[in-house]
């Protein structure tokens, strides 16, 4: 299916084209989560934490300059499967992951962080390097390790008893 909607044998290109628009942008609000981007038609117009550093913005931030030229399509979903298309490079990938149906965790979106510059180095026959690693975004900040390891079993959030009441001792570290 990834493979059809990137060749746009699925649906054709002019309906691909209105629903990998931003649809959220300002005058929206919010115009998204923050995190993942803002909305298209089915999916989200991929911009991975885009709020941070806009002060009051929040949400309805705007994505960046960055974000919109690499205008990236990706359905982050429940559970540990995130497929995205990359049209700009012409590939399309999928990190999928078993994940505890009692947490929340985050870690398919950081390994998206960390593994999406690797793939686009590999594809161009780039030298993967530090630094070209960090200009296009891919690392993590110590927040996001801890919240990697505050997010795994045992410690997972939000993790809850039989009852629906959340177990105190997802807070212990």
């Amino acid at each position: 299916m990834l493979h059809k909607m990137l060749t746009y044998e699925f649906l054709g290109k002019e309906v691909l084209s209105e629903m990998e628009r931003d649809w959220s942008a300002a005058p929206v609000s919010p115009s998204g989560d923050g995190w993942f981007g803002h909305y298209g038609m089915g999916h989200w117009f991929d911009c991975m934490g885009y709020a941070a550093g806009q002060g009051s913005a929040g949400a309805s931030a705007p994505l960046s300059s960055w974000c919109q030229a690499e205008s990236i399509q990706a359905g982050p979903g429940a559970f540990g499967f995130f497929p995205l298309i990359d049209r700009k490079r012409g590939y399309y990938m999928q990190i999928v992951l078993k994940e505890d149906s009692k947490c929340r965790s985050e870690v398919p979106e950081y390994l998206w962080i960390l593994a999406k510059p690797l793939v686009d180095a590999i594809l161009s026959h780039e030298p993967i390097t530090e630094e070209g690693l960090l200009q296009s975004q891919g690392g993590l900040l110590l927040r996001e390790i801890y919240d990697i390891y505050k997010s795994l079993p045992p410690r997972c959030w939000p993790l809850k008893d039989e009852d629906g009441h959340i177990d105190p001792q997802v807070f212990q570290v």
